[in-house]
């Protein structure tokens, strides 16, 4: 759920330095479930805490999805993050030991069927959900605020008809030209990707 109900105004909030005012509003730390009398949401601003940074999560992931059974957790990244990049975060998430529900595919940023790509998502059971946002760096909501309002709506809507595998993009130009990126493959593509490679020859 939107913690507003002026997507378009949260959108704009985002944008720039509203971050921190609209981390605020008591409209989202209600949907964010902020205890009353808690600390009011700052960026990152000061030191570490050379004690609790960099610890392992695994152990709280966990507690928070099978003991306190959390309905959704979402770990998100933008695919330009060169803090914590995404590729480690989706191996964290996959070695939680949740069943993968569906395929790892697109989803869209106005969560409409024909819409703008976000990115993607590969959904667990249990309500937990890894999601790569395109084109966004370590601060999603600053770089994609329409994303960022998609990724709390947790509609991950397939942009298309199929929701089957990704198998890579492709890019029409006039006169039959086409470029096409296989998803996981390397140099010799009919090797790595066979059945990705007959889908290009068809």
């Amino acid at each position: 759920m939107v913690p507003t109900d002026k997507p378009e105004a949260a959108i704009q909030m985002l944008k720039g330095t509203g971050v921190t005012a609209y981390m605020n509003t008591d409209t989202v730390r209600r949907a964010l479930h902020v205890r009353q009398g808690s600390k009011r949401w700052s960026t990152i601003g000061g030191p570490y805490d050379p004690i609790h940074y960099m610890t392992p999560q695994a152990d709280t992931v966990q507690q928070l999805i099978n003991t306190y059974k959390i309905p959704k957790l979402i770990v998100y990244n933008g695919d330009f993050d060169s803090v914590c990049n995404f590729i480690g975060d989706q191996r964290f998430v996959d070695s939680l030991g949740f069943k993968t529900a569906g395929h790892y595919r697109e989803w869209t940023v106005d969560g409409s069927s024909d819409g703008v790509i976000g990115g993607f998502v590969q959904n667990y059971e249990k309500g937990l959900s890894f999601v790569v946002v395109r084109g966004a760096g370590h601060m999603v909501p600053t770089d994609k605020p329409e994303a960022a309002i998609q990724i709390l709506k947790g509609e991950w809507t397939v942009n298309g008809t199929s929701d089957g595998v990704i198998g890579g993009f492709i890019q029409n130009y006039e006169k039959g030209l086409s470029f096409v990126v296989v998803r996981g493959a390397g140099h010799m593509v009919p090797t790595d990707k066979p059945e990705a490679a007959i889908q290009m020859l068809k």
